[in-house]
């Protein structure tokens, strides 16, 4: 997933350089010409301004639009993969997608035909995926894209409605109430009173307008407010920006969760957590333990992310290894790390493969 999130920001880091470069062409395009290149650009566009302006922010919608889409879709895509790597039978995935996979999946098998599913995707190994899930075979498939699929653009409502096809309820305001999402409110708008940042009209005004300015294009319509200056969606980009990183941050942790249920060894609880929580300190006893392997720390409350890293460092008595073998008497392992822990937390280790 965080390889969808990389290509989302690119993609929005381009967005970002053709705006500035539509920007440049309105200042050549009031320039007095000195040169003939010059002077044939400026004619070429004489007495089209209007339909130029037009033209450019109907390329911006569009491909904006067009990026958010194919992150989200990502996202759900991989996000759904995901779960059935690390979930071991069909039936312990999350009610939500038990409930929904059949119906969805038949309405894929429908759609087949069309150009984005053809020489993708056949009815075949839709109905064969089902049969494994349904017979609860060891190697189950899940059909990812029965849940890609959707027929309203994405608003904040719509993404709700997506990912509580999975499991995950309420996921606009886990998004809202992430750390991320309100540091970035609380930047933007530092005026603002949290309890506004609660409705989510207002935090989600970004991405619920440029929904709405994509469909305002796509039927050949401009706003009623006209057409704004390019510069404006700047302002989208660094909102979209933070978005992207909290949704990713969300999934992140569900992906987590699972991870621990079933495939976490739990550790004991830490002697002590130290140099700001970077440095954990636990008794391990018949576990073996190497550099690279997952440390994934669960927070008390649900409310509360998991923390995980890869083990950075291994220390004993003040000496480095990069492994400890599992023995039959305890000894204190301290483990360096790349997030803050607390030692209140419970952790869980994943031995890297």
């Amino acid at each position: 997933m965080e390889a969808n999130l990389l290509t989302f920001r690119e993609q929005l880091v381009d967005l970002k350089h053709y705006i500035q470069g539509i920007e440049l062409e309105k200042q050549l395009l009031s320039t007095k010409a000195n040169n003939d290149s010059l002077l044939k650009f400026q004619a070429h566009f004489a007495g089209f301004a209007a339909q130029k302006r037009r033209f450019d922010y109907n390329s911006i919608i569009v491909s904006f639009y067009g990026f958010f889409e194919q992150f989200i879709e990502c996202m759900i895509r991989d996000y759904v993969k995901t779960l059935n790597t690390l979930i071991p039978k069909y039936k312990k995935l999350p009610a939500a997608i038990d409930k929904n996979h059949i119906d969805l999946s038949f309405k894929l098998i429908a759609l087949v035909e069309q150009p984005r599913y053809k020489g993708h995707l056949t009815t075949t190994e839709i109905i064969s995926n089902l049969n494994r899930c349904l017979n609860e075979s060891n190697h189950y498939q899940i059909n990812a894209e029965a849940f890609v699929y959707h027929t309203a653009n994405f608003r904040a409502g719509v993404i709700t409605e997506s990912f509580a096809r999975l499991g995950i309820d309420n996921i606009s305001s886990r998004i809202l109430n992430s750390t991320t999402l309100i540091t970035y409110l609380q930047t933007e708008y530092p005026d603002l009173d949290l309890a506004i940042t609660q409705q989510e009209e207002k935090a989600f005004y970004y991405l619920n307008d440029l929904t709405e300015r994509r469909n305002e294009v796509a039927h050949g319509t401009l706003p009623d407010a006209g057409i704004p200056s390019n510069n404006i969606f700047l302002e989208y980009i660094k909102f979209f920006e933070v978005y992207s990183q909290a949704l990713h941050e969300v999934l992140e942790n569900e992906v987590l969760h699972y991870k621990v249920k079933y495939h976490g060894i739990e550790l004991a609880q830490p002697k002590k957590v130290w140099a700001e929580g970077k440095v954990i300190c636990i008794s391990l006893k018949e576990i073996t333990i190497k550099v690279g392997d997952l440390l994934i720390a669960k927070p008390v409350k649900k409310s509360l992310p998991y923390r995980a890293g890869a083990i950075k460092e291994i220390q004993v008595n003040r000496k480095k290894y990069d492994e400890w073998l599992a023995s039959s008497e305890e000894t204190i392992i301290c483990m360096q790390v790349d997030y803050k822990a607390k030692d209140n937390q419970t952790f869980f280790l994943i031995p890297h493969q």
